[in-house]
């Protein structure tokens, strides 16, 4: 052992940068007493990981391999030592803890950052969270008293680092009196982490289980409940960013700012074909990025009659988002050409009954730069989209229509019932988000009085015949 009391610094970083794979061999048992019996128990074993799954405390390894006792044959090895942050496999875990006795310079420069932690406040973190924020702070230029204990992984002080430069780039226009370009957009994004997404099923391309993709702005809740995003309230420079982009850059046939409630912020993947049937109005699609390929491809004649097979087979729209705003509905279909380079996108929309967000929430997001959406704007932005009108004049057959709060998830839709045996109403094939608001509602929210016809005619919209065979084909 070192005359300190510690094993040696070269012993600490040559464990650690063991696998579980890496092969070993231990000399015959010199051990006595309760370390006899132990060893006994893992002394044929021929990996790391199955030294510790016979017995073998982590700390075994430094004493057996220090005092020649264990020696390293072949099989896996790190060239440096394991990081805890990125530590997944549990013997990757256990050897992970010595990372900054693996590395005493980093551990001698915590210690001599001992006072500056102190005044930080940061001094009530534990030692290892200490050994963090001085490494990400050093490794990304971040300031130390930007820390907490909720920002020590590289995805945070990341995205501080990005909302950082965004609160510069947004000082710095104001103080100049320029725009903020699409260059200063394409610089944030590339510094801001990417969690990787597994809940959005209806975007992701073939062959894939999760997409990078962020949202900004307002959420809806599992239990109702209309809140902003947790990126947003952390990191709300990079918000309040994008939000300035897009009024700087609006395009000139517009008199007015778009609004939105929420921002989907996506990197590197091309959306399959699918519909955004939870949003209200358009919205706005732009790409940033070195990149070929990646435009729009946009069904704008979509009534939601087709299924997401035949509309492939149908001409559609192709927008060019790399090269400023696209105004689209949503919630038709529309998906991602393929791409190669480097491409990112931003997609500003509207959440379904944003107007039930609590003033306080509103009032945060519009003081980052939100365009809050109102029945006149939301109304003026939909007139700007012409109605779908379908493709009925292809001679495609319609599938089995479906209502506006059913949303597809899948290119080839799942196995329903002859479509003879459901006859759907007229109000059905009606765009939603083309109606006028009736007197006192909400825009695109219909009353209870409105929406007591087509209930009744939902109901009566079989014959007892017909409800006879829905009966005999649902139970054959």
């Amino acid at each position: 052992m070192a005359k300190n009391g510690f094993y040696n610094d070269e012993t600490y970083k040559t464990v650690c940068c063991w696998t579980a794979d890496t092969q070993i061999k231990y000399i015959p048992n010199p051990k006595s007493g309760k370390s006899r019996v132990r060893y006994a128990g893992y002394e044929n074993a021929k990996t790391v990981g199955e030294a510790l799954s016979c017995g073998s405390f982590p700390m075994d390894l430094l004493f057996d391999f220090q005092t020649g006792k264990l020696s390293v044959t072949g099989g896996s090895i790190r060239d440096e030592p394991i990081d805890p942050s990125k530590a997944e496999t549990a013997t990757d875990k256990l050897l992970s803890k010595w990372y900054y006795r693996a590395h005493p310079a980093k551990l001698q420069n915590l210690r001599d950052m001992e006072q500056v932690l102190k005044d930080k406040n940061l001094s009530g973190m534990t030692l290892r969270n200490q050994a963090k924020a001085v490494d990400l702070s050093e490794r990304l230029g971040i300031q130390l008293d930007e820390f907490s204990e909720g920002i020590l992984t590289e995805l945070d002080a990341a995205r501080k680092m990005a909302d950082s430069d965004a609160q510069n780039l947004l000082e710095q226009a104001t103080a100049d009196g320029r725009k903020i370009a699409d260059s200063d957009v394409l610089a944030i994004l590339r510094k801001w982490m990417f969690k990787k997404n597994d809940a959005r099923l209806n975007v992701m391309p073939e062959g894939t289980n999760f997409v990078f993709s962020d949202t900004l702005g307002l959420l809806r809740t599992r239990d109702g409940r209309y809140i902003a995003t947790e990126p947003t309230v952390t990191f709300p420079n990079v918000f309040a960013l994008f939000n300035q982009w897009l009024r700087d850059n609006r395009p000139a046939q517009h008199d007015r700012d778009f609004p939105f409630t929420s921002i989907s912020v996506n990197s590197a993947y091309a959306a399959r074909i699918h519909r955004d049937q939870n949003n209200h109005g358009p919205s706005i699609g732009v790409a940033f990025g070195d990149f070929e390929g990646g435009r729009l491809e946009y069904w704008h004649e979509d009534d939601k009659s087709l299924d997401f097979d035949q509309l492939l087979t149908v001409p559609h729209s192709m927008m060019e988002t790399g090269k400023g705003q696209c105004l689209f509905d949503g919630r038709r279909a529309h998906a991602v050409e393929p791409f190669t380079g480097e491409r990112f996108s931003l997609v500003f929309f509207s959440i379904g009954k944003y107007w039930k967000a609590k003033q306080d929430v509103r009032d945060f997001l519009t003081n980052h730069g939100l365009e809050f959406p109102t029945d006149g704007s939301m109304k003026y932005y939909i007139g700007q989209l012409p109605a779908a009108k379908g493709y009925k004049a292809l001679g495609l057959k319609p599938v089995c229509k479906r209502t506006h709060t059913q949303t597809e998830t899948a290119i080839t839709p799942k196995k329903r019932g002859p479509t003879e045996l459901i006859a759907p109403t007229d109000e059905q094939q009606v765009d939603e988000q083309s109606k006028t608001p009736a007197k006192g509602e909400r825009l695109g929210v219909a009353t209870p009085e409105a929406e007591e016809p087509q209930a009744k005619q939902a109901k009566t919209c079989t014959s007892p015949v017909e409800g006879r065979r829905l009966i005999e084909f649902f139970h054959s």
